[in-house]
């Protein structure tokens, strides 16, 4: 005579055995939440003004830049002329003359 089967939780195969919290888990629909915190909203704001800025100052930017670039090719020039005695706003203007 063989043993009567039962229907507890041990006569279910191991494959098919699911623990309670995790069949709580599966039934439960999967939506993923979002939560945006003021500390990430300011941080994107900054950011978008920062962007915003740099953008309308570029063409600022660029004219400094080209005028440091203009300044360090030409100093040694116009210093090598007031060693040889011109005066330094009389060697700028030939500098830029020439």
């Amino acid at each position: 005579m063989s043993a009567p089967k039962n229907k507890s939780s041990e006569s279910i195969s191991p494959d098919r055995r699911v623990e309670p919290e995790r069949e709580v888990l599966s039934r439960r629909a999967h939506a993923i939440r979002i939560e945006i915190v003021p500390w990430t909203t300011i941080s994107i704001v900054l950011v978008i003004a920062s962007l915003w800025i740099i953008l309308r100052l570029l063409p600022v930017i660029l004219v400094l830049v080209g005028a440091l670039m203009i300044v360090g090719a030409l100093g040694p020039v116009i210093e090598w002329l007031e060693r040889r005695g011109m005066r330094r706003g009389t060697a700028t203007r030939a500098c830029g003359v020439a």
